[in-house]
């Protein structure tokens, strides 16, 4: 019922001397929009509006869980390409750069769809929990 869209940003620089290339500076960004249902029946019976509003909440804290799942990789991301050191030319340390983003990013898809495979099953069993009562 909701969704998140999200854009990672990377800047690097790099630093060329006589001594080799160096990582001079990392920033990555996350752009996220999240996207979240609407219901406009003002109308609805009180326990309605109740349980849609709780449901509202759970979508919402879902999709921002999503968001700071893609900080964590983004601060990940950022301190492994710091953690370089120094190479012999800026290709190489740009090369690295680009597989140590490949990995992050491919953890990071990865833990998104642990996260949904995990709350899939908890909403199961609580939705079976509250048909229940």
């Amino acid at each position: 019922p909701g969704a998140t869209k999200m854009e990672f940003n990377s800047r690097i620089g790099y630093q060329q001397t006589d001594k080799g290339c160096r990582i001079s500076g990392v920033s990555v960004t996350v752009k996220a929009r999240v996207i979240l249902p609407r219901w406009r029946d003002a109308k609805a019976d009180t326990d309605v509006r109740f349980i849609w509003a709780t449901l509202a909440s759970d979508i919402k804290r879902h999709e921002e869980s999503h968001v700071v799942i893609a900080k964590n990789h983004a601060r990940m991301l950022e301190d492994q390409i710091k953690a370089i050191g120094r190479q012999k030319t800026c290709e190489i340390a740009a090369e690295k750069a680009d597989k140590i983003s490949q990995k992050v990013l491919a953890q990071h898809d990865r833990e998104q769809q642990r996260f949904d495979r995990i709350e899939s099953i908890n909403f199961e069993r609580r939705d079976r929990k509250s048909t229940r009562l």
